[in-house]
């Protein structure tokens, strides 16, 4: 029951930077915001793949003319504590409260030691949402043993293949057509294994959880770009969140 109650409060840690992050961004710009949560080597894509707090730091220091916000809706953590995922809605609202965009954001966290999280990937899908939940108000706080480890980091390649299935639990944002929570509606809305080229990634300190990022083609002559965050259970890997980029 300790271990469980450890595991759930970890995972909430997670969610709970999320909050802070957004709460912070939402009072001192998204410059500001985001230049004090992310981590050195974080990555955003502008459009394609780039160091973040270089990209953040050659834009204007004016003030906000809007407001960005979000909050998550799912979040995972692994075994060590030290790498997790959250992904869930967001919206940008103008000074008089107008709606001006929304989408679903998809963030990979690290921690090192006992310091505080850090983002070190944010991919979002703008104009989708997240559809109907059972339970709309519910944060899904989970963290998966996974096996014993340590063990190697896989293959970037490896870590691509259709081979490499989602969990039951896992979920995934495809696109403009939302968040898909569940193995069984992950195989409906995507009944293909969509060809994933990889550019980067890391694994956590004991080799059980990880992430990969890089491009896939939505369609002939289109480009997106998709981030992939894994577990092991004993030697198989298995997806447990995804997103799917569409420009």
């Amino acid at each position: 029951m300790l271990a469980l109650l450890t595991s759930v409060l970890f995972a909430q840690s997670v969610a709970d930077a999320e909050r802070e992050f957004s709460a912070y961004t939402a009072q001192h710009g998204m410059k500001k915001g985001f230049l004090a949560y992310f981590a050195e080597d974080a990555v955003m894509f502008a459009p394609e793949p780039t160091n973040a707090r270089e990209h953040l730091s050659k834009l204007p220091d004016t003030p906000p003319t809007a407001t960005l916000s979000w909050s998550p809706v799912f979040t995972v953590e692994s075994q060590g504590h030290d790498i997790g995922v959250n992904t869930g809605p967001y919206t940008v609202k103008g000074k008089d409260g107008q709606a001006l965009g929304s989408g679903i954001f998809f963030s990979i966290w690290e921690r090192k030691g006992s310091g505080p999280w850090k983002v070190v990937l944010d991919l979002g899908q703008p104009g989708a949402a997240v559809g109907p939940r059972s339970h709309p108000d519910e944060v899904r706080a989970t963290m998966w043993e996974g096996a014993s480890g340590p063990f190697a980091p896989p293959p970037l390649k490896m870590v691509c293949r259709s081979s490499v299935r989602f969990d039951t639990s896992a979920v995934l944002v495809y696109g403009r057509r939302g968040l898909f929570e569940g193995k069984a509606a992950i195989a409906t809305a995507l009944p293909f294994h969509p060809s994933l080229q990889p550019i980067g990634g890391k694994s956590s300190s004991e080799g059980t959880f990880g992430y990969v990022y890089g491009s896939w083609a939505p369609s002939p002559g289109k480009k997106g770009y998709f981030c992939r965050f894994w577990h092991r259970t004993n030697k198989d890997l298995q997806v447990v969140a995804e997103v799917l980029q569409e420009p």
